[in-house]
């Protein structure tokens, strides 16, 4: 997570919303230390944290186009994933296979990048 370019409103959105490995590294550039903190502030385990972390990531790369930037901005639409994403996790009490299989390209990517991220 370091040195990101900066896109502005429509031209990041549409890019992420190619949803090829580049716009995963956009995103993963752009917000990835923020969501891993915003995780890291709810959840005690590093293991689950890291769980998360991917959940998240592939449940913002599959609603990508569900965003509206007339309803909210985009970091508080992500913020509501995460808290989602946390949520169900609290209610289900850990993961699911089935949960993995939602968007299987985000979710090695949100593991690639997971693992880049320990290794620093």
């Amino acid at each position: 997570m370091g040195s990101a370019l900066v896109y502005e409103g429509n031209d990041f959105l549409g890019l992420l919303r190619r949803k090829d490995r580049a716009s995963f590294d956009l995103l993963y550039e752009t917000y990835g230390s923020s969501i891993y903190s915003l995780i890291q502030r709810c959840v005690a385990c590093e293991k689950q944290r890291a769980a998360l972390f991917e959940l998240s990531m592939c449940a913002i790369w599959k609603n990508i186009d569900h965003y509206s930037s007339s309803k909210q901005p985009f970091f508080h639409w992500i913020v509501s994933i995460i808290s989602h994403v946390i949520r169900e996790h609290a209610l289900q009490g850990s993961s699911s296979e089935e949960e993995t299989e939602i968007c299987p390209t985000a979710m090695l990517f949100a593991k690639e990048m997971m693992h880049k991220m320990r290794s620093r």
